[in-house]
């Protein structure tokens, strides 16, 4: 057989952000995009914690991108900015199930540009544009 050619991990993720979004006539009508960016912010949910989060205002929504590991983020969007209790589908504990100890320090960096936030581990490089 013929080997499958995997997309990338993070096209969900682009998805999400509404980067690469079907033109217009194609968007299901129930759905809404977070918009354009307004604000940014970095923020780590508590003092044990070891995860790096940042907190993105668009025009019809918050976006929380927490990076848990160098290789593995969780993205969280709501349109209201309120966050019920995050839970797992088996990739990632709650929040309240970590240990301090458990995992080393997410080490991020972020870059703004004129036209994205680009943050960056050792392992993951995610672009979020501002336009949409």
């Amino acid at each position: 057989r013929g080997r499958q050619t995997r997309g990338s991990p993070l096209r969900g993720v682009r998805a999400v952000l509404g980067l690469g979004r079907p033109p217009a006539e194609e968007q299901p009508g129930s759905y809404t995009f977070p918009g354009r960016l307004l604000a940014h912010r970095w923020h780590t949910p508590d003092m044990g914690s070891r995860n790096q989060q940042f907190v993105l205002t668009c025009e019809n929504a918050t976006v929380q991108i927490t990076f848990l590991a160098p290789d593995l983020i969780r993205v969280r969007v709501s349109p209201t900015g309120q966050f019920s209790a995050p839970f797992s589908y088996a990739v990632a504990k709650g929040d309240d199930e970590w240990r301090a100890d458990e995992w080393s320090a997410i080490k991020c960096s972020l870059e703004e540009t004129e036209d994205a936030l680009i943050i960056r581990t050792s392992r993951v490089h995610c672009h979020v544009a501002k336009a949409h």
